[in-house]
């Protein structure tokens, strides 16, 4: 969970473009999603539907941080400058394939 103080930026402005700017990770069908479960709230109320922000409202996002930041992975980098990248690659079969 996260919660968000709006500010002037934001002031007057949709919930959905907040949380676009905010969480670009995340995406719009899971937006929708959690809006229709009730998974935000403003000012400690549960809202179903897009709404306008105000200066100082706060928001609580009920989402998991793996789908509102992505995935992080880790990289065992070997060697790095202006141009290259040199990373140990995992074991084949630690890899997600798909088939």
């Amino acid at each position: 969970m996260r919660k968000i103080i709006v500010d002037e930026k934001f002031d007057g402005k949709s919930l959905n473009s907040f949380v676009s700017f905010s969480f670009p990770n995340l995406k719009q069908n899971m937006f929708f999603k959690a809006l229709r479960q009730k998974d935000i709230k403003i000012n400690g109320q549960r809202v179903k539907e897009n709404v306008s922000l105000n200066l100082g409202d706060m928001i609580e996002v009920y989402i998991s941080d793996e789908l509102l930041l992505g995935k992080t992975i880790d990289l065992d980098v070997v060697f790095e400058d202006e141009n290259i990248l040199a990373i140990n690659k995992p074991e084949r079969n630690q890899c997600n394939r798909r088939s």
